[in-house]
């Protein structure tokens, strides 16, 4: 069913379901809508933007969070929101700025930054109860404290106490991952003892916004592509989460990348790993969340590799 050499169809297919479908968001987990937005806003598809956001909005508590789980969860569930929120922002208004829509999205936003600066330091306790691992959890929340700032000045999100509060928190995070990069460029969880794909792409993904550590980001690629399998194109033995995140951390550090040999390795790679994806992507668990994943790699692809246009939101 999903063959590398249908890459483009396997893309529109999609992007004419979820443009026709009345029923894209419609009793689904908030982890699965999750997947789904990120879609949507890849392929920009402005009347499902819109739908979730309200969807999501509706949903949210008088403190500005999300959530009905524990109170780790439901903090990473507010960070993935704000996250999409601000993506969102930047999505419509880089055409015709709905002023409507972007009120009620930065009305939301505003609701919750002092919720996710008071739960900040959630994040530093290793519980291995919940979640992947620190680094996991952690490089969405840079991605939302990096975008909260840097949007700011067009969408008066915060005030100046708490664009300081982010900035220290972003630096803090920033310092953080940066000083547990291993010798050969990789990044493990606390609990582990050697430097692994899946890890080393979520620390590559936190601190790519910050052009201060180019030198880090590119021994993180390094590791990446050196650990690829030379013949197939695959990652940790194959397994298809890991090759995913491997591909999201590649594709998404290639935009900074000026040097044409260094980002010839990139190209190679992404084209090398996204055709073993898709080839035996048959062989994955069958999961609704996965054909967006997959998707979340594809559409970039297209974009990225066959358009010769790199990704402007992280």
């Amino acid at each position: 069913m999903y063959k590398f050499d249908n890459l483009r169809e396997f893309n529109k297919e999609y992007y004419n379901y979820l443009s026709n479908n009345n029923n894209v968001f419609e009793n689904k987990s908030l982890n699965l809508i999750h997947h789904i937005w990120r879609v949507v806003l890849q392929f920009e598809i402005q009347n499902k933007i819109e739908e979730v956001c309200k969807l999501i909005i509706d949903r949210q508590k008088s403190n500005g969070e999300w959530g009905e789980r524990d109170k780790h969860r439901n903090f990473g569930d507010t960070v993935v929101n704000i996250h999409r929120l601000l993506w969102t922002l930047f999505v419509l208004n880089k055409k015709n700025k709905d002023v409507k829509l972007n009120n009620l999205i930065t009305n939301s936003i505003k609701k919750s930054v002092d919720y996710i600066i008071e739960n900040h330091d959630m994040h530093y306790n290793i519980n291995r109860e919940f979640g992947h691992g620190m680094i996991d959890r952690l490089h969405y929340l840079m991605q939302t404290e990096y975008y909260l700032v840097n949007l700011n000045k067009e969408f008066n999100l915060l005030n100046l106490t708490q664009e300081q509060s982010l900035m220290r928190y972003w630096n803090k995070d920033t310092r953080w991952i940066i000083e547990r990069q291993e010798q050969d460029g990789g990044w493990h969880e606390i609990d582990r003892v050697r430097s692994r794909i899946g890890t080393t792409a979520d620390a590559l993904r936190g601190i790519i916004l910050n052009d201060k550590f180019m030198q880090n980001v590119l021994k993180g690629i390094d590791y990446i592509i050196n650990n690829q399998n030379v013949y197939d194109g695959y990652w940790d033995a194959g397994n298809i989460d890991k090759n995913t995140d491997a591909l999201k951390a590649l594709i998404n550090s290639r935009r900074l990348i000026k040097d044409s040999n260094i980002k010839g390795r990139i190209d190679k790679s992404i084209k090398d790993g996204t055709k073993w994806l898709m080839n035996n992507f048959d062989n994955a668990e069958k999961l609704e969340e996965n054909d967006y994943d997959l998707l979340t790699i594809t559409i970039d692809f297209e974009k990225v590799i066959i358009n010769n246009t790199d990704v402007d939101f992280i």
